[in-house]
Parts: structure tokens; sequence; C-alpha cells
């Protein structure tokens, strides 16, 4: 068996995609799947709308930060990467519409945290 001790950012980027996936499927998302790997990129949260008519693609960014440095973290490599990973996934799909949603999750220093929504934060072509 090999153990892995998790770095702190670890430990927080799953916290807080836990957390993410929680509310989300608290407001009706079904989620699909966590952590969708594609070579060296990855999906966080890969879910369908409450409405049920898109798959959403979810990029979670968590820490102490606040919620505009965790944005600006959404970069555009980022963004293109996380397009990449959801083209390939989605490969022959064209009948499913898809949304790109950045979900921030912002911890304070007494466990307590605060989460921001930010629906079709980006499209596929940024």
């Amino acid at each position: 068996m090999i153990l892995r001790k998790c770095s702190r950012a670890d430990g927080t980027g799953r916290r807080g995609e836990r957390i993410a996936a929680r509310w989300l499927r608290r407001r009706g998302f079904r989620i699909l799947d966590r952590n969708v790997r594609r070579g060296r990129y990855e999906i966080d949260i890969l879910a369908v709308a409450p409405e049920g008519r898109a798959l959403v693609v979810v990029e979670v960014k968590s820490g102490r930060a606040g919620f505009e440095r965790l944005a600006g973290k959404v970069d555009r490599t980022k963004r293109r990467r996380i397009a990449a990973v959801a083209a390939d996934v989605m490969a022959g799909r064209t009948d499913v519409p898809i949304r790109f949603d950045v979900v921030l999750v912002q911890f304070e220093g007494d466990g307590r945290w605060r989460l921001r929504h930010l629906p079709s934060a980006f499209d596929h072509g940024d």
C-alpha cells in the first residue's frame, strides 16, 4: 500500500470540491462525475443543470484568498484546458448544450466558508 501525504493545497482543493458538489446538488444539479481526467488536465465537476437541458462543466477554486483573486486563477490557459477536456468527453455529442461554470469557495480562519457560483463564467472559445 502506498500512502501519499496531501499537501495543504491538495487538501484545500479537495475540500472545496466536496463543498461545491454538495452545494450544487442541493440546488438541483445532478453530479455525473468528479475529477474527470484526460491526460494531465481535468474537469473538477461534471453535472447536469437543474432544468436538465445543459451539461455543466464546473471549475472549483478554493482557498483563503478573496473571491476576486480566486476567480483570477481561472485564466485563459486554464479555460482552454478545461474546454479541451470537455470537448474530449463530449466527442461526437453535438446534441447536448454545454456550459462552463466556476464555483469559488473562500475559507475563513474559523473553519467557516463562503461560496460564490458563477454560471456561464466562460465559453469554450475563451
